[in-house]
């Protein structure tokens, strides 16, 4: 019986602590969770270090996740290591090492409050690298590593543009946002009526939106989703405002997701308040 019961015991104290070392996340880093998580693939994740690292391919950024301060300078400090595909191209000084060792500062720091930051790093400018070296170190002891072979090229192509070069986004607020939806995005899309800044994964599977006002959650809105068949416009699917994924910081615009039908040629933001039902704006998308 006292078997049992110290077993027992011994669970509910490892529930607890697995407990105590989960995220409690706002809003604003629920959406940045969400993203990296549907864009991304993840390298590393440590609850007990308060540490995550993801990849996004489309725009060859490590993204680094840190929560409790405290926690992330007591695993010590950070380092990243590139190891270039040809070790002819390092400079001289660093042939007998044979990676390039990328600084990490204060200046690279995203702050989103006072319990979470980020750390973006844009892979793409250092040339064709394909292994990755990174983690946190105290002395000659790493307390967390990843070692990663990746296939990075210089010249970042792989999202254009749906003819546009460079929209300035709506300013919602949350600057490091809108970063990741502006530089891993197919199309971006900014509505000078609504506000409405929108944005297309890079699969095209996802419609991201930043700088919705909360009242188009409260009326009588859809998005419709439309595919040509010889020039004639078919609505193949809608979704109500009101039935998308919301993330809506506290006095601030929302954010907002929802998956996209397949193969679809446009979409329209729509408006029902009246009798007759009026498109506020639409976009294209390229197949």
């Amino acid at each position: 019986m006292r078997i049992k019961i110290s077993q027992i015991v011994f669970l509910v104290l490892v529930f607890g602590f697995f407990i105590g070392c989960q995220r409690r996340m706002d809003s604003k880093n629920k959406f940045i969770n969400d993203f990296l998580i549907e864009n991304g693939k993840q390298l590393y994740k440590s609850e007990m270090k308060r540490t995550k690292l993801d990849y996004l391919p489309s725009s060859q950024q490590l993204v680094y996740s840190f929560w409790k301060k405290e926690v992330f300078e007591d695993n010590g400090e950070l380092f990243l290591h590139l190891y270039p595909e040809d070790s002819l191209a390092l400079p001289e000084s660093r042939y007998k090492y044979g990676f390039l060792n990328i600084a990490i500062g204060e200046g690279d720091i995203q702050n989103v409050d006072s319990a979470y930051f980020y750390i973006l790093k844009d892979l793409s400018v250092y040339g064709k690298i394909n292994r990755v070296v990174t983690g946190q170190y105290i002395g000659n002891k790493r307390t967390w590593e990843v070692d990663e072979i990746v296939n990075l090229n210089s010249s970042n192509s792989s999202i254009k543009l749906n003819g546009i070069k460079s929209p300035k986004v709506e300013n919602s607020g949350s600057g490091f946002m809108e970063r990741l939806l502006s530089e891993n995005s197919f199309i971006r899309h900014v509505d000078s009526e609504t506000k409405v800044n929108c944005f297309i994964s890079s699969n095209k599977d996802i419609l991201y939106l930043s700088n919705l006002n909360p009242s188009f959650l409260e009326g009588n809105f859809e998005f419709r989703f439309y595919k040509f068949d010889r020039a004639v416009e078919n609505i193949v699917d809608r979704k109500s405002v009101s039935k998308i994924r919301t993330y809506c910081p506290e006095k601030m615009p929302c954010f907002a997701s929802l998956t996209l039908p397949k193969n679809i040629d446009k979409i329209s933001f729509v408006s029902l308040e009246n009798i007759e039902s009026k498109a506020l704006f639409s976009i294209g998308l390229e197949q």
